[in-house]
């Protein structure tokens, strides 16, 4: 019988999330609930380069972590996409 993590990563993998968001965290798939306390107000969310602000990461972000959950994905592929742009101008 699948536990409460494997459940909910199948959903949000089936459903095409990246993984789970909340007020001032969040997590990924690959790394999902590490505070192994989940809240129930979690919600689905979309992986997006950091922009120091809009989404979420772990902590409270000064635009230095991996990723943010985005609650929309518009909002996600917009980071990438200005990631990209800072990246290819230098």
């Amino acid at each position: 019988m699948p536990n409460l993590k494997e459940i909910i990563k199948e959903y949000l993998e089936e459903n095409g999330y990246d993984g789970l968001y909340y007020d001032d965290c969040a997590c990924s798939v690959e790394d999902l609930i590490p505070c192994d306390e989940p809240n129930t107000n979690c919600q689905p969310g979309y992986k997006g380069a950091c922009d120091g602000g809009g989404g979420l990461c772990y902590s409270h972000c000064d635009g230095d972590c991996d990723f943010h959950i985005y609650g929309d994905k518009a909002e996600a592929l917009a980071a990438d996409e200005e990631k990209a742009a800072a990246e290819k101008t230098g």
